[in-house]
């Protein structure tokens, strides 16, 4: 399927993105944890938030995108530090299955 790691980590990065700013396009989910959960309650103002938090992300770095998949971020909301998102990718073939961290399921 992907030549190089290089490839790999670029086709992950372009999911990931997907899955964070238009979700649909690539049948992604969003999960809270109940910390999160809990933070937003039933107010549509913070959920509106977080969902702009998380689909807006863009500041990728070394510390926190050593792989080049952008699967990482994290940032505060509310004052709360430690609202994070981190994605998985599943890529799949017709002979195998590989996380977004290279290592066979």
């Amino acid at each position: 399927m992907f030549h190089t790691d290089d490839e790999r980590a670029a086709e992950t990065a372009r999911l990931n993105d997907l899955a964070r700013t238009n979700p649909q396009m690539v049948n992604a989910a969003w999960f809270t944890t109940r910390g999160v959960a809990a933070l937003v309650g039933d107010d549509p103002e913070k959920r509106r938030a977080l969902v702009e938090a998380v689909a807006g992300f863009s500041d990728f770095s070394e510390d926190n995108n050593p792989f080049g998949e952008r699967d990482f971020g994290a940032f505060t909301l509310w004052g709360a530090s430690g609202c994070s998102g981190r994605s998985t990718i599943t890529i799949w073939s017709e002979t195998s299955t590989r996380r977004s961290s290279g290592a066979p399921n």
